[in-house]
């Protein structure tokens, strides 16, 4: 039915009663001070969903479309507005002072900075355009993330729509409360009988801690799911926006009176040694918040001198995270289990005494490697001190006591996982049949159908298990050669999405084939450069030694493992099988000749001719580099309707040449 076929009376009921339950919503999710009962609300809501119902209209921040609807069949990808940088770290008062200093400008005897709680969540990125609620997105690897906007509408503290009419990115934390958290055991407890049989402790590994079950929930396919976890945002940040912020300050009042929660303390400081005891406090205080924070983060307030100091590769120069000390407990170590992966390398794993450490209960916890444990002394039966690394990775610290009877910590004399015999070497012990060892292939099989890799989705450890044992999957190729037949234990369906899956993944880069490889010691960044160096696969596998050497970063070890990766026969014919079976993997395209090329362009202001992602790609594809903050590595910033003074300012102030979106268009043909 059309918006004019509705009655004017009914029209205005449903006006009013979302207006009054999202009004309801914000007193009771976002400020903490509900002015209606819960009966009241639901009796509320469910007039609104009769009416809705009815007349087949509903606006779009109606609150009954926070319901989960069904489930999606893959997440797709969202190119972020503007980068989402991490933050540099420190941890001593000593670092904090010179991070103080740094920070400092000639002209300015103290720089004013503002304190908050770091949230030990998972970041996400709201995007609003006409004040509607258009994508939220996972932070990705900061430029790229995963589009999770229905399961985020399901959400209570993010708003569906906002009083702001213009582009706006709006970053913060998704977190579990640790009160919600607590309480997920027992609700999934009494939920399913196969929780029935679970320890306290087995119940709370299935959900680790409150950020990875917050991560769970927000990445769950079934919307529906992620609305039962009780999830929170908190809004920190305003990534990209027209509007021109002249602090911080005033970018979070702008968060408050837009509608957004923003949990945690907010202070500002000039002195080191005023954030210090501010820190201090808080962390002496943490253990009585409801959400779990590892840290202090500190940004300047003023904008315009965050654009002086620009932007480190990885780090905003800015901003620092003041990371809080690792709380420590004593506990058992009562075994030590070994784990092949997928370099035939024994990874040693503590087994402990169930204990608690920030809110977490931990039994596991890492070794590292044979000569971490000669340098600790560990052994089985020791009373040792642990803590949660970086508040994460369970770590032991040191041994408190040996017990009466202790064992020596040793490799296992076979392989745990195929039985051949395991070499020692150095800090590391090794299975010597890395070619049939099934946590090998197995592992490596993961890492090759991973999203960084060949991006297989839906073949996860349980499914290449089975394709491994009755599908003869061992190598990475024998994917590639699949069909129905061979997937007759498989449900139609399930069968059916595993082609296609597999059937959509053979379109690719070349630095993400030469990432799922696995040759040891290569990385995304070693394929990229690889790539970038060769440009297609056969030149990359005839590479000489001293052509690879000349990689600036590529040391010996690196340079060995590539030509003896190459060398080997099964190797090149698992590859050349790949692309006889439809594996098609891109050239790396250089745009040397472009004018771009290696050039570093940021955009201000609304683009007449292209959305500002588009122009984003236009400028990659002639080999520029986007961005959207103005720094001192700026080449050209392309002025759009109106642009930000502070943009302009800032690149005028840096000697940034400028041009107008019609002239920036000319200069490269479009």
């Amino acid at each position: 039915m059309t918006l004019s076929a509705i009655p004017e009376a009914l029209l205005e009921l449903v006006n009013n009663l979302t207006d009054k339950l999202n009004r309801y919503a914000h007193e009771y999710y976002v400020l903490d001070t509900p002015s209606i009962s819960d009966a009241e609300y639901d009796k509320l809501y469910s007039e609104l969903v009769d009416v809705e119902s009815q007349y087949g209209y509903r606006r779009s921040d109606s609150p009954t479309r926070r319901i989960g609807g069904s489930t999606l069949p893959e997440f797709r990808e969202h190119r972020h507005l503007r980068k989402l940088y991490s933050l540099d770290k420190v941890q001593t008062p000593e670092e904090l002072e010179s991070f103080f200093g740094k920070v400092s400008i000639a002209d300015t005897n103290n720089v004013d900075i503002t304190i908050e709680h770091k949230f030990d969540g998972l970041t996400l990125s709201l995007t609003y355009e006409d004040g509607q609620l258009k994508t939220a997105a996972t932070r990705g690897n900061g430029e790229i993330g995963e589009n999770v906007t229905a399961q985020a509408k399901t959400i209570r503290t993010v708003p569906l729509s906002i009083p702001y009419k213009g582009l706006i990115e709006i970053q913060g934390e998704i977190i579990m409360r640790l009160s919600v958290w607590r309480t997920l055991f027992d609700d999934s407890l009494a939920s399913s009988s196969e929780n029935n049989a679970l320890t306290g402790e087995e119940r709370q590994l299935k959900y680790k801690n409150p950020r990875n079950a917050a991560a769970g929930a927000i990445r769950n396919l079934d919307p529906a799911e992620t609305a039962k976890r009780k999830l929170t945002f908190i809004a920190y940040n305003v990534g990209y926006s027209e509007l021109d912020f002249k602090t911080q300050d005033e970018m979070r009042k702008f968060l408050v009176d837009s509608g957004f929660r923003t949990d945690g303390v907010f202070a500002i400081v000039s002195q080191a040694k005023e954030a210090q005891k501010i820190i201090d406090e808080l962390e002496n205080t943490r253990q009585d918040l409801d959400f779990l924070t590892d840290g202090i983060v500190l940004k300047i307030n003023d904008i315009s001198i965050r654009d002086m100091l620009g932007y480190a590769e990885k780090y905003p120069k800015w901003a620092i995270a003041y990371k809080y000390k690792p709380d420590t407990v004593s506990t058992t170590l009562k075994g030590v289990e070994w784990s092949t992966s997928r370099t035939g390398k024994l990874n040693p794993v503590a087994l402990l005494k169930p204990v608690e450490v920030t809110g977490v209960t931990v039994s596991r916890a890492s070794l590292h490697n044979l000569d971490e444990i000669k340098r600790k002394d560990l052994m089985i039966g020791d009373r040792v001190l642990i803590h949660r690394a970086n508040e994460v990775i369970p770590e032991i610290i040191e041994v408190i006591s040996h017990s009466e009877n202790p064992t020596q910590i040793a490799p296992p004399a076979t392989c745990p996982s195929c039985g051949a015999p395991v070499r020692v070497d150095g800090a590391y012990a090794y299975c010597t049949d890395t070619e049939n060892c099934k946590a090998v292939i197995l592992t490596s099989l993961a890492h090759f159908v991973s999203k960084s890799c060949m991006n297989i989705v839906g073949l996860d450890i349980g499914v290449l298990t089975r394709l491994y044992e009755i599908a003869n999957v061992t190598t990475f190729d024998r994917l590639y050669s699949l069909t129905r037949d061979d997937l007759e234990f498989f449900a139609d369906k399930t069968a059916s999405n595993i082609l296609s899956a597999i059937d959509k993944s053979r379109n690719t880069n070349l630095a993400k084939f030469l990432s799922a490889l696995n040759i040891p010691t290569i990385g995304e960044l070693a394929a990229k450069d690889l790539a970038r160096t060769f440009g297609n696969i056969h030149n990359i596998m005839s590479a000489s030694a001293s052509e690879i050497e000349s990689i600036p970063g590529f040391g010996a070890i690196m340079v060995n493992n590539i030509v003896n990766y190459f060398a080997d026969e099964k190797n090149k014919t698992i590859i050349e099988n790949m692309l006889a079976n439809g594996v098609k993997v891109a050239d790396f395209v250089k745009n040397d000749g472009s004018v771009l090329s290696g050039k570093i362009v940021a955009i201000t202001g609304t683009l007449t001719n292209y959305k500002r992602n588009e122009m984003f790609a236009i400028i990659e594809s002639l080999g520029g580099i986007p961005k959207n903050s103005i720094a001192s590595d700026v080449d050209l910033l392309v002025v759009g309707d109106k642009a930000g003074n502070t943009k302009l300012e800032g690149a005028k102030r840096l000697g940034i040449t400028m041009m107008e979106e019609k002239d920036f268009l000319e200069m490269i043909n479009l």
